[in-house]
């Protein structure tokens, strides 16, 4: 088992293989910005556990064994910043800086999954799929993520998105009218009295305070 740091070494050294360049303690130091005596030690490490060996004052080599770990790393690196590049609209540098965060905690079957999304959204678009549009406009827009009802203030009114409450609770909102996408409006502030009066479906009903926090709302 080795650290997420020393599998940005590997990824590095892959890197730098696939460019043709020798693979020294000096360069990886220059390009990964730490000190020379840092990845000497990275090294050993990464040489005990028999992904890389190195000669006294020669070049570094990945083993068949690191070679395979780099290119595992350096594919959930390059999914992950396609994912937030191209289907959220990140910035490509931003997106690198968080695809070397993330890359170190998925496995490969979300990898596999992460880079076949990638892929069917950049061929839909390509396509010109009008879905796309729709995708892009949501999430660019906050107004569409849930929110507590309590966040609503008196007079506002969002769309029922999703109930959080246990099973018995959760059926009884729904047989009183509580159904997904159901308008519902905020009458009063919610920190009044232990009910809560709602406007749903053109009805005023009073809620149970503990029942109504269970639902959550898209603002209109």
């Amino acid at each position: 088992m080795i650290s997420s740091r020393a599998e940005d070494y590997l990824e590095e050294m892959l890197m730098l293989e696939c460019t043709g360049k020798d693979i020294t303690v000096t360069l990886l130091a220059e390009r990964l910005k730490v000190t020379k005596g840092t990845v000497v030690s990275a090294m050993r490490k990464l040489a005990s556990a028999q992904m890389l060996y190195h000669e006294r004052y020669s070049s570094l080599f990945l083993t068949d064994l690191g070679r395979r770990r780099a290119l595992d790393i350096q594919r959930r690196h390059e999914s992950c910043t396609s994912f937030f590049h191209e289907f959220l609209g990140v910035d490509i540098e931003r997106a690198a800086r968080m695809a070397c965060e993330v890359e170190h905690c998925i496995d490969k079957t979300v990898e596999e999954r992460l880079c076949a999304l990638v892929d069917f959204f950049r061929n839909a678009k390509q396509e010109g799929q009008p879905w796309v549009k729709e995708l892009t406009s949501a999430m660019g827009d906050s107004n569409t993520l849930p929110v507590p009802f309590f966040l609503l203030r008196e007079g506002e009114t969002g769309s029922i998105a999703k109930i959080t409450a246990a099973s018995a609770v959760r059926k009884k909102l729904i047989e009183s009218g509580f159904s997904p996408n159901a308008p519902l409006q905020c009458l009063e502030e919610p920190h009044r009295g232990a009910t809560i009066a709602v406007g749903l479906k053109g009805r005023r009903i009073a809620v149970p305070r503990n029942d109504i926090a269970t639902v959550w709302v898209r603002k209109q």
